[in-house]
């Protein structure tokens, strides 16, 4: 194990240039020795190497490492073939496989996983419509702090998809994700204060401190709504 240890750290200094000038042709080399003598992170990183990386790529053998990888239980393994064929990038998009690789890194603890499987779900790609089986995941994801899972999820308890109608929790994660910089939550939360949505206090005023900040933020919906607020004058917040 050592031997292939130093044979994998080898390979990694030269496709990366750490410690070593770049050689990525001999850094894949070496991925691929460790690899064959079954060394999983060797498999992994040979598998990205030959799929998107700076030396001579190969995808298809790229795919075959990955799955190599994946099958020993390589949970990183399983999300890149979840991204890989989700995109449909190297192999044709198969969303029913990619769905496949998403749960199985999820079940193994996976929060980027959750999230995609919890929409796919969701949404109804690569399976039929499931929100009901897609919120355990996001619930997964948001616990992680995940600001698109806490987003998704609170949009779910506010509309009453997949799960009871909850405002409270629906403005508690939406609250949550705005306050990590999430535009698409801030429109939720400032637009929940306007108009009263899901238990939200009305309130012009806390709703326009929210428009300004996705404003600030750069969104355009944001800034065009907190103009008709009268939150701008002469560019200046009012």
């Amino acid at each position: 194990m050592g031997h292939l240890g130093a044979m994998f750290s080898a390979g990694k200094r030269l496709c990366n240039g750490l410690g070593a000038a770049r050689d990525p042709a001999k850094g894949i080399e070496l991925y691929r020795k460790a690899a064959s003598l079954g060394d999983v992170p060797a498999m992994f990183n040979l598998g990205l190497q030959l799929l998107r990386g700076s030396g001579p790529q190969n995808p298809k053998e790229g795919i075959a490492w990955l799955r190599r990888a994946a099958k020993t239980g390589d949970r990183d393994a399983k999300v890149e073939l979840g991204d890989t064929y989700y995109e449909g990038s190297d192999v044709p998009q198969d969303l029913e496989t990619a769905l496949r690789y998403y749960l199985d890194a999820a079940s193994m603890g996976d929060p980027h996983a959750a999230l995609r499987a919890g929409f796919m779900l969701f949404h109804g790609e690569g399976c039929a419509p499931d929100p009901k089986r897609a919120i355990p995941l996001y619930r997964m994801a948001a616990k992680r702090g995940l600001v698109e899972a806490k987003y998704n999820l609170g949009l779910c308890y506010l509309s009453g998809a997949g799960v009871d109608r909850d405002g409270n929790a629906g403005l508690r994660l939406l609250r949550s994700a705005a306050r990590q910089g999430h535009v698409e939550s801030i429109w939720e939360v400032a637009r929940a204060h306007e108009e009263g949505i899901g238990g939200a206090r009305r309130s012009t005023r806390i709703a326009l401190r929210y428009y300004l900040k996705g404003a600030q933020l750069g969104d355009t919906d944001c800034s065009e709504r907190a103009k008709s607020l009268g939150g701008f004058s002469g560019g200046r917040q009012a």
